[in-house]
């Protein structure tokens, strides 16, 4: 193994940090800033690993949230989501729920950076496998 990559609380080599970016509604592809649901209280839903995280980052927005927790890679059927609410999930989620999306659905992005560690180290690694 040449490099692992992992979350900055991870005993990794190589970290990353990710913030919450966007919501992309999941019907017409709007785009808006998390702020435009500041005070609002949605249905937040995660089928993720520690979807906690993903919870505390929106409350950070100063989103109200009501929390669905569902078990990582969870098969999303539309009876689900509560059809009426406003739901922000997971960009993961959003893919298995796209088919029976309602409009008032949104993913949230999910924005990470690599660390220049990590890409110094992998552009050395790319150079010597090719021979530079």
């Amino acid at each position: 193994v040449d490099l692992v990559l992992g979350p900055e609380e991870a005993p990794t080599l190589h970290t990353f940090t990710s913030t919450l970016g966007n919501a992309i509604n999941l019907v017409s592809g709007e785009r808006l800033t998390l702020e435009a649901f500041a005070g609002e209280t949605v249905v937040a839903i995660a089928g993720i690993a520690r979807p906690e995280r993903f919870f505390e980052a929106l409350k950070d927005r100063s989103i109200e949230v009501s929390e669905k927790v569902f078990p990582d890679h969870h098969r999303f059927i539309a009876q689900d989501i509560p059809p009426a609410a406003t739901v922000l999930m997971t960009e993961k989620d959003a893919v298995k729920c796209r088919p029976f999306a309602q409009p008032n659905w949104w993913a949230v992005e999910l924005q990470c950076e690599l660390h220049d560690e990590f890409i110094d180290r992998l552009e050395e690694l790319l150079r010597r496998k090719d021979g530079r």
